[in-house]
């Protein structure tokens, strides 16, 4: 079966939309935490869409970017399915 993978390197160029499932797995976080957090404050608001709430990918890359963080790893790829699969990390 032929699938097709986003990858989200280009998503500053393409301000692609994801639900709260996606943004907490973006974030290897739970979707309780991820609400938790954006009411607290401390993450991206989501924006809605006709009644839809979605997170701009390059809102969470840039929160990402800006978090102090004291210890350096490689970055992980991250890809979705437009099928019905969940996310994957590659």
């Amino acid at each position: 079966m032929d699938q097709k993978f986003f990858c989200f390197a280009e998503t500053d160029k393409l301000q692609l939309l994801v639900n709260d499932v996606y943004a907490a797995r973006l974030l290897s976080i739970g979707r309780s935490t991820l609400w938790r957090e954006v009411n607290a404050g401390r993450l991206p608001k989501p924006i809605k869409i006709g009644g839809v709430t979605r997170w701009r990918v390059s809102d969470l890359h840039r929160y990402v970017d800006n978090q102090d963080t004291s210890i350096q790893s490689e970055p992980t790829l991250v890809a979705i399915s437009l099928g019905t699969e969940s996310p994957r990390v590659l």
